[in-house]
C-alpha cells in the first residue's frame, strides 16, 4: 500500500513539474512583451480558419491550398520577436530560454550554424504533435514561435519546409 502511495505522489510531482515547465515557456511571452521594440503576434484559430476557408473555395494555387490545409490543423500561433530590441534584452532572453526546464517537451532538432542557433521542441499526445516551440537566437535574432494544434508526425516536415518558418 505504501508503494502505491509513493507511486501516486511521484506521478503527481512529475505532472506538476511538466505543467510548471510549460508555464515557464508561456511566461517568456509575458516577460518580454513590454520590452521596447518587442513584437508579439498572436494568430487565433478564427483567423486561421478564414485562411483555410479560402483554400476550400479554391483560391490560390495548389501549393497555397496544401499549405492552408496544413494550417487548418493548427489552433493558434504565437510569435515573440525581439530582433529590434537591445543586445541586453536579447542576451537576457537567451539566458532565460537556456535555463528553462524542458518538462514534457522533447527536442526535435537543434541547429547551430553561422552564429545562429535554432532549437525545435515538441509535445506529443500519442503520435500527434500538440505543441511545437521554435527558439531562434543569434547576435541579431531572438525569437520564440509557439504552434498549438494537432499535427501528425508525418506532416511536421512540411511545416519545416514551408515559408512559415523562413525569414
Amino acid at each position: 500500500m505504501k508503494t502505491l502511495k509513493y507511486a501516486m505522489a511521484t506521478l503527481c510531482l512529475l505532472g506538476m513539474t511538466a505543467c510548471s515547465n510549460k508555464l515557464e515557456y508561456d511566461s517568456i511571452f509575458s516577460d518580454y512583451k513590454d520590452e521596447p521594440h518587442a513584437e508579439v503576434v498572436v494568430v487565433p484559430k478564427l483567423l486561421l480558419k478564414l485562411g483555410t476557408g479560402m483554400a476550400k473555395m479554391g483560391m490560390g494555387d495548389k501549393d497555397d491550398r496544401q499549405a492552408l490545409n496544413l494550417v487548418s490543423k493548427i489552433n493558434s500561433i504565437r510569435i515573440l520577436d525581439l530582433d529590434d530590441c537591445s543586445q541586453e534584452v536579447k542576451q537576457r532572453f537567451l539566458t532565460d530560454v537556456q535555463q528553462l526546464g524542458k518538462g514534457g517537451y522533447e527536442t526535435l532538432m537543434r541547429v547551430n550554424a553561422d552564429g545562429e542557433n535554432v532549437k525545435l521542441l515538441l509535445q506529443r499526445d500519442g503520435t500527434d504533435i500538440t505543441e511545437l516551440l521554435i527558439i531562434n537566437t543569434s547576435d541579431d535574432d531572438a525569437e520564440l514561435i509557439q504552434l498549438k494544434g494537432r499535427i501528425k508526425e508525418s506532416e511536421i516536415g512540411r511545416i519545416m519546409e514551408s515559408d512559415f518558418v523562413d525569414d
